[in-house]
């Protein structure tokens, strides 16, 4: 073995007619993996409530009160959660986010529906986190948040529901979970 070059060896197997050789570099230190990115695009049914529907666009995620907005081009959707008078949420599927030792870091893209400014409360398995002040923003995901978190399981659920009296409707894009794991996690 050198810097530049090997020499590989193994035992013939019967019927075979091609061998894969597959050669790596491992590196000693940490990398960022990317555990959830959606940025609901993928939604095409617009102006009703996708609950029902909901697990067949998205694996695994539930939510309560949500239909699809989008821009007049089409380029830019997102999701629209509860109504103002009644709290909806939306919660990813049960997630594994033990590595880094339960470290993590959630981001995501929100809103307020109305052009009032609301709350939105933030559950990590069933358990409040935090309070989110959002900025009125007239149904448009503008306000970017980035939270680094602690106490990720192997089947951690993040759910997002209104928190505002009156005012629970909001909108949410871009939800992102990444860690940063050591090479051999």
């Amino acid at each position: 073995i050198t810097n530049s070059s090997f020499t590989a060896n193994w035992n013939n197997c019967d019927n075979a007619t091609d061998y894969i050789l597959n050669v790596y570099n491992k590196r000693a230190g940490n990398y960022e993996k990317t555990i959830l990115n959606e940025d609901f695009r993928e939604q095409v049914i617009y102006d009703e409530y996708i609950d029902s529907k909901l697990p067949t666009y998205l694996s695994g995620w539930e939510g309560k009160l949500i239909t699809v907005l989008f821009t007049n081009s089409e380029t830019y959707k997102f999701l629209k959660v509860g109504k103002s008078d009644v709290a909806g949420y939306i919660q990813t599927p049960a997630l594994n986010l033990s590595g880094n030792s339960g470290n993590y870091e959630l981001s995501f893209d929100i809103g307020s529906y109305s052009s009032k400014a609301t709350t939105v409360n933030l559950y990590i398995n069933n358990n409040l986190n935090r309070n989110i002040p959002i900025n009125a923003s007239n149904q448009l995901a503008t306000q970017h948040i980035t939270y680094p978190l602690t106490g990720g399981t192997n089947n951690c659920i993040i759910k997002f529901q209104g928190g505002q009296k009156g005012n629970y409707a909001f909108v949410i894009d871009n939800i992102k979970i990444t860690q940063v794991l050591d090479s051999i996690e």
